[in-house]
């Protein structure tokens, strides 16, 4: 029995049980593949019985994309890998294994690392960076700082301000 027997339809079940749709990739299956009105809105997934997580999306315009849809550090990802037919089947499958292992890692395939940074540390890069070097009224800056936005009174430490660093933290 096929392992994937409880998500096709057959004369006893009629309808699958899950709305995962698995098959084969290749050229005539992918190129059979149109966006079914009558299924969910929006974007359709079917996932290659070959490759874990490599799927193929269908959008209701008929433009077929791969992704590796992962769990990444608890969170639920996609990853684009590029569109049919541009992508080729064997390339997309090669890049879903070559994320999947950096996934079993621990990496982020997308090399993607945010800092995040309170609004109070960014506050004193800029300070230590340029202001105390450039400018005469920096301390003025401080005690503006610690007057208005160091309180919670304005609502600037209930919750963290975050701030995603491009330069590397000092």
């Amino acid at each position: 029995m096929h392992k994937f027997a409880a998500t096709e339809p057959s004369p006893l079940n009629p309808k699958p049980k899950s709305r995962t749709q698995r098959l084969l990739f290749t050229k005539k299956s992918l190129d059979d593949l149109t966006f079914d009105p009558t299924g969910p809105k929006g974007w359709q997934w079917y996932y290659d019985e070959r490759t874990p997580g490599l799927a193929v999306g269908v959008s209701v315009s008929g433009i077929k994309s791969f992704y590796l849809i992962r769990k990444i550090a608890g969170r639920a990802t996609r990853l684009s890998l590029g569109r049919y037919p541009t992508v080729a089947i064997e390339t997309a499958r090669r890049e879903a294994h070559n994320k999947n292992q950096l996934i079993a890692q621990g990496k982020n395939p997308n090399g993607e690392s945010k800092d995040v940074m309170l609004f109070s540390d960014l506050f004193d890069r800029y300070m230590n960076n340029y202001a105390r070097k450039k400018n005469r009224t920096a301390e003025a800056k401080v005690v503006t700082y610690n007057r208005y936005l160091a309180t919670n009174k304005y609502g600037f430490n209930r919750k963290p301000q975050t701030f995603t660093s491009t330069a590397p933290a000092a």
